[in-house]
């Protein structure tokens, strides 16, 4: 009887017993699909420990169950931390150092049942401000939000929400610090240590620019020289993007990226840069693999002079033709395409005489032009022609050339138009000019004839003449002058006589008809007015401007005895503009009653001396006085 209870134990139990067998049998696929949670590794963070508390023997940071929520889109166990900064899905929160701002985003299963006002979702943050190795220091805590579906942060029935909001940082911190952010269900841990039943944790390297370069706003940097940067940090800087404004092409190469222990030296070799330019070099530094990147630094320099760098564009290449005895004068531009100012020595190769000023200085960047004649022989027959080659040399690198060619064409066609180009009319009359037209040339020819550019009403021309060599034609062309023009427009109509044996000769007349200006003033009305001795009486009248263009208008008084007061400044009118003018008559206390007095007021136009007048009568009004004597009236009754 005492046997039984222990042969049953050791047969069933014992490492050999059935019941082991039938325990593994049940419960390892269960065990397989969801071992229970004190199996199940918890969620640490990965900041170094030392000196931060991340280990288990430290009492890190670490959080029992991920399953329900968590940081970003998702998360990871881990039997043991990560250590330093491989946590697989550190990935649910951004600080954002320059403009302040930290955005995290809380993730779900979905049971949204579980939150509400008792039981919300806690994330807190701590950033280590003075690198000090822990987050305990006053200020440090930078986060402390808690919220659930239906919060009016977190809309209701959505498994996640992103937040960002402002914090405050300290006005001066280290290039590389950590920072921990432990989110929670319905705990609210406000401690960088311990367990956390639910949620996650993601400790995240935070980094600052560079020191400033040497280089950094300064000028005159050496153009050729490489630019270094150094950062002062234990990070290992595996990547750099540098962007240079203007561009500057070929890749620039860096070396010294790969350190650590104390600082990441960074050298810039580029190609030769501008002289005399300001540059904005954007450096960017980080860790590829980790995802992270020191905010990106600005920097902005000039360069010096440095080596001169020489260059010459001359052209484009250009062709004339003339008579023969004739000179064709050309306007070659040429470039300086190098960083100096430079000479060029010029020369010609040709047949017919070409000349030219033996040399040009020209600043850098800039171009002139340079005046070439080329002189056709008397003797030359149509068709012949010459080619000129001009050549640009630098003074300061005399490999440093170019050149362009001038075709000169001999054409025994050619034409010439002239007359009376200009004529004066009042608006509404008509102008003739008188055109002649002129073979200057050496063949029998016909010219087409056109009259362009007008917008008045004109006779146009017949659309063609022949002349014989010497001979000329006379052409009568009108312009109407509109009536509403006003004085001063002017109209413009181009003759042009082309030559149809030679087009490229041709020759043209400008006719430029101006409307004349008439100028005329008007003033009105007379006026009569009485005042009372010692009063003021004030007249207003209109004056008007009656010319076809603007004019300015002075008045001018006359004729009074009485204090009258008018302006004398120019009064400024548009065509048929009008303007009220206010002129005052004192009436003198001395003044008898019905005494006059008269004032003349001239308007006179500034433009063409037209006057016109009014005449202000004022009489004065004084009641007479004295005494009145009243005797009685007695009747006597007989």
């Amino acid at each position: 009887w005492w046997w039984w209870p222990w042969w049953f134990w050791w047969w069933g139990w014992g490492w050999w017993g059935w019941g082991w067998w039938w325990f593994w049998w049940w419960w390892w696929p269960w065990w397989w699909w969801w071992p229970p949670l004190w199996v199940r590794p918890p969620d640490y963070g990965d900041a170094p420990d030392p000196p931060y508390p991340t280990l288990l023997a430290n009492n890190g940071a670490r959080h029992l169950n991920t399953d329900f929520e968590w940081l970003g889109p998702a998360v990871d166990r881990e039997f043991s931390p990560d250590l330093i900064d491989l946590d697989a899905f550190d990935d649910g929160v951004t600080v954002d150092l320059a403009s302040e701002i930290l955005t995290f985003t809380v993730s779900t299963s979905g049971g949204l049942w579980r939150y509400g006002p008792l039981a919300p979702v806690h994330v807190h943050g701590w950033i280590d401000w003075n690198a000090d190795g822990d987050w305990d220091d006053a200020g440090e805590m930078i986060l402390n939000w808690s919220g659930y579906p239906g919060d009016g942060t977190w809309s209701g029935g959505d498994p996640s929400v992103t937040v960002s909001l402002p914090f405050s940082a300290p006005g001066v911190f280290p290039l590389q610090t950590w920072s921990r952010f432990r989110l929670d269900y319905a705990q609210n841990v406000e401690s960088v240590r311990g367990a956390a039943r639910y949620g996650e944790v993601e400790d995240h390297p935070l980094y600052s620019a560079p020191n400033p370069p040497p280089w950094g706003g300064a000028i005159n940097v050496d153009r050729l020289a490489p630019l270094v940067l150094t950062y002062p940090t234990d990070m290992v800087i595996s990547t750099v993007s540098i962007d240079f404004t203007p561009t500057v092409s070929n890749t620039v190469v860096w070396n010294g990226l790969i350190e650590t222990g104390g600082s990441s030296v960074a050298t810039i070799y580029h190609e030769p840069l501008a002289s005399l330019t300001t540059y904005t070099v954007t450096v960017s530094a980080g860790q590829t693999t980790a995802g992270h990147w020191m905010p990106a630094s600005v920097y902005t320099f000039t360069t010096i002079m440095g080596d001169p760098v020489y260059g010459v564009d001359l052209g484009p290449n250009q062709a004339l033709s003339g008579l023969p005895g004739e000179t064709v004068s050309y306007n070659l531009p040429i470039t300086n395409t190098g960083n100096v100012l430079d000479t060029f020595n010029l020369s010609a190769t040709g047949v017919w005489t070409t000349t030219l000023p033996s040399q040009i200085s020209v600043q850098a960047g800039e171009t002139a032009n340079i005046e070439i004649t080329v002189e056709i022989p008397p003797g030359a027959t149509a068709g012949e022609m010459d080619v000129a080659t001009i050549t640009a040399a630098s003074q300061g690198n005399p490999s440093a050339t170019d050149t362009a060619t001038l075709t000169t064409e001999v054409s025994l066609y050619d034409v010439t138009v002239s007359g009376t180009m200009t004529l004066t009319a009042l608006p509404g009359e008509t102008v003739t000019y008188t055109v002649f037209v002129t073979n200057t040339g050496q063949l029998l020819d016909t010219y087409n004839l056109t009259l362009t550019g007008n917008t008045w009403p004109a006779s146009a021309p017949p659309s063609s003449v022949t002349l014989d060599v010497g001979a000329g034609a006379s052409f009568q062309i009108t312009v109407t002058i509109p009536a509403n023009v006003d004085g001063g427009t002017l109209d413009v109509a181009t003759f042009t006589a082309v030559s149809q044996g030679e087009p490229t000769q041709s020759a043209s007349a400008a006719l430029t008809t101006t409307a004349e200006s008439v100028f005329g003033v008007a003033v009105s009305p007379d006026m009569a007015q009485t005042g009372d001795a010692g009063a003021v009486v004030t007249y207003l009248i209109t004056v008007t401007n009656t010319g076809n263009t603007a004019d300015a208008v002075t008045l001018f008084l006359s004729g009074n005895a009485w204090p009258t007061e008018v302006t004398t400044e120019p009064i400024s009118l548009a065509r048929g503009e009008s303007k009220v003018i206010s002129v005052t008559v004192t009436v003198p206390l001395t003044a008898t009653d019905g005494t006059t007095d008269t004032a003349l007021i001239t308007a006179t136009s500034q433009g063409g001396g037209a006057q016109a007048a009014v005449n202000l009568l004022t009489t004065a009004n004084v009641p007479e006085t004295g005494y009145s004597v009243f005797l009685p009236l007695i009747f006597r009754d007989d």
